[in-house]
């Protein structure tokens, strides 16, 4: 469950979950992802950091609505979605 280290140098670091999860991008399939606190969204739309920071400037949203996006650890794409629970 490592990303490559010129991944890690770079931020990325995974999360585990309970669910099982495929990427469209590469067909990784596993029950954890990537994340990088340089990629974040706000209600499922990706923003640039520059772009964030004008919204929390004009008062567009608050703090509490960025969240780090979820990507493939194989691959880092956004395309990595919950394909089923996990079997016990």
């Amino acid at each position: 469950m490592k990303l490559a280290q010129e991944a890690i140098k770079q931020g990325w670091y995974c999360i585990t979950d309970n669910a099982l999860m495929k990427c469209e991008q590469c067909n990784f399939v596993g029950d954890y992802w990537a994340e990088n606190d340089n990629f974040q969204e706000i209600n499922g739309t990706q923003y640039t950091q520059k772009e964030i920071k004008k919204l929390l400037k004009n008062k567009k949203i608050n703090q509490d609505d960025i969240c780090n996006s979820v990507h493939c650890p194989s691959c880092s794409s956004w395309y990595y979605f919950e394909t089923e629970s996990k079997k016990k």
